[in-house]
């Protein structure tokens, strides 16, 4: 086991990077999935050679996959973000770089940490459990579970360009 106390600035943001891009699907490992930062780099990609779908070892991706990926992304930063924020001000004392990772490390649940679990306060800890679970279940899932599902009308409504 290595203290990750005593690595360095770049060590620590490799390891934040890693955590949060996670493992693959069939497992349970924690992160974000790396199908999910696949697809979206894909996305990426995709949209810079101008096409409108995105292929790969001669398949197409479905669209509704895109956008799975793209939330998955958005709100794992949401929760993250959140969740760091929440712990700066519950433990004011600790390094924000610590912090951050205790807030990654949680929605990952993957474990690690830079030595200050025992010493955050109560709400901190409290912030770390909540987003162990939310990182645990996953945010898309809770958000499906809680938001209430309305009816599908057969309504078609025209389709419009945004321009970005």
């Amino acid at each position: 086991s290595v203290d990750l106390s005593f690595v360095g600035p770049p060590t620590v943001f490799l390891i934040m990077l890693l955590m949060w891009v996670g493992a693959s699907p069939g497992s349970t490992g924690g992160g974000v999935k790396v199908t999910t930062v696949a697809v979206s780099l894909l996305n990426i990609v995709s949209l810079a050679k101008g096409k409108e779908y995105i292929e790969i070892f001669k398949r197409r991706i479905a669209g509704e996959s895109v956008n799975k990926a793209f939330a998955i992304i958005l709100l794992s930063f949401f929760v993250v973000g959140f969740s760091f924020f929440v712990l700066i001000f519950t433990d004011p004392d600790k390094s924000m770089k610590a912090l951050l990772f205790e807030a990654l490390s949680a929605y990952t649940t993957c474990g690690l940490s830079l030595g200050i679990t025992p010493s955050l306060s109560m709400g901190g800890k409290l912030i770390i459990a909540l987003t162990m679970l939310v990182g645990r279940v996953g945010m898309l899932t809770l958000l499906v579970a809680f938001i209430k599902n309305t009816t599908r009308r057969n309504i078609v409504f025209p389709e419009e360009k945004i321009l970005f």
